[in-house]
């Protein structure tokens, strides 16, 4: 079988197009960098892109308990809980600097970087 030139330049240009276009959606789509990690009882809860600012409330749909998570500036701290000790609280913030873990034993919520 004898592909002609323009045939073979055809597909090459189709396949580099493609190409591009799987390279912008993981680009712009898929999370990159630094993650936010929060599991409840070693379950995830969520993730969240630390250079991105953001407020997340964790805790259980019947609002029995809660901790806040503020996330700004590369950041990533508790903000409040409604546990006795309030270890979290007063836990350092994350950054890409820390290397750490901030835990709310009582609540089981424990908050993490990663790549």
């Amino acid at each position: 079988m004898n592909i002609s030139n323009r045939k073979l330049a055809g597909l090459l240009a189709l396949i580099l197009v493609l190409a591009a276009a799987a390279g912008a959606i993981v680009y712009f789509f898929l999370p990159g960098g630094t993650q936010v990690l929060v599991t409840v009882n070693g379950v995830e809860y969520g993730t969240y892109p630390l250079h991105t600012d953001a407020t997340v409330v964790i805790g259980p749909a019947d609002g029995s308990w809660h901790n806040t998570l503020v996330i700004e500036n590369g950041r990533a701290y508790v903000s409040e809980s409604d546990c006795d000790n309030q270890i979290c609280v007063h836990t350092p913030a994350l950054t890409e600097d820390t290397i750490g873990i901030i835990v709310c034993l009582p609540h089981g919520v424990a908050v993490e970087l990663r790549e």
